[in-house]
C-alpha cells in the first residue's frame, strides 16, 4: 500500500513541481518499505523465535488432552518471551533498520508478529498466570489428589464412595470456590470433568 501511495505521489505530482529522485522516493516510509535482508544476528534471532514458537505450540498441543498446558509448558513459554525480548532489544546498526522493524513489519502479512501473538493468546486464554507457583494452586492439587485417591480406593461402590469421599470432595469444592474465578484451564478441566 505504501509503495502504491509513493507511486501515486510521483505520478500525479502537480506540474511544475520538482521530480522526486529515487533516493527521495525510497526514503519516504522506511518503516513500511524495508529493503535488504536481515543481518546475520537478526536472522539468528528470527530462527530462535521460530524454534521457541514451534516448541511452545508443540507443547501446548501435546498437553491439551488432558489439559495441563500451564503446568507442562511454562518453560517453553518463558523461552518464547525471552526470545521475543531479545528481538525487541536488538539493533542492527544506525544505517540499517532495527531487527524488530524488519521482522515485525517487513513482510506486509505480519507472519512473525501474528505467530508470536497466537502463542501468547493461548497462554492468556488459558489464564496460566493464575496457575504457576501459587500456594493456592498447590493446595488445590493436593486436595484433588486426596479426592481422586479416595475415588479410586472406593471403586464402583457408590454408597462407600459417597460416605468415604464426601468430605474430601467438599473440601476440594470449597477450595475451588475461593480461588480466582475462573482459574486457569489446567484447574478448570479437573472441576468440569
Amino acid at each position: 500500500m505504501a509503495l502504491s501511495l509513493i507511486l501515486l505521489v510521483v505520478l500525479f505530482a502537480p506540474s511544475g513541481s520538482a521530480q522526486m529522485d529515487e533516493a527521495t522516493c525510497l526514503s519516504i516510509d522506511k518503516s513500511v518499505l524495508v529493503y535488504g535482508t536481515p543481518s546475520d544476528e537478526c536472522r539468528e534471532l528470527l530462527e530462535d523465535l521460530a524454534t521457541a514458537c514451534g516448541e511452545f505450540i508443540t507443547c501446548a498441543l501435546n498437553n491439551s488432552k488432558p489439559m495441563c498446558l500451564c503446568e507442562a509448558c511454562l518453560h517453553e513459554y518463558e523461552v518464547l518471551n525471552e526470545t521475543h525480548s531479545n528481538i525487541l532489544e536488538n539493533s542492527s546498526g544506525k544505517s540499517s533498520p532495527r531487527c524488530k522493524d524488519l521482522l515485525f513489519r517487513g513482510d506486509g502479512v505480519g507472519v512473525v508478529k501474528n505467530s508470536y501473538d497466537f502463542a501468547v493468546s493461548l497462554w492468556e486464554r488459558a489464564r496460566c498466570r493464575l496457575c504457576n507457583n501459587s500456594e493456592v494452586v498447590n493446595e488445590f492439587y493436593q486436595r484433588l489428589q486426596r479426592t481422586l485417591h479416595c475415588w479410586e480406593k472406593n471403586g464402583e461402590n457408590y454408597a462407600a464412595l459417597c460416605n468415604n469421599c464426601c468430605n474430601a470432595y467438599r473440601n476440594l469444592s470449597a477450595h475451588y470456590e475461593r480461588m480466582h474465578q475462573p482459574p486457569c484451564a489446567d484447574i478448570r478441566i479437573h472441576v468440569s470433568v
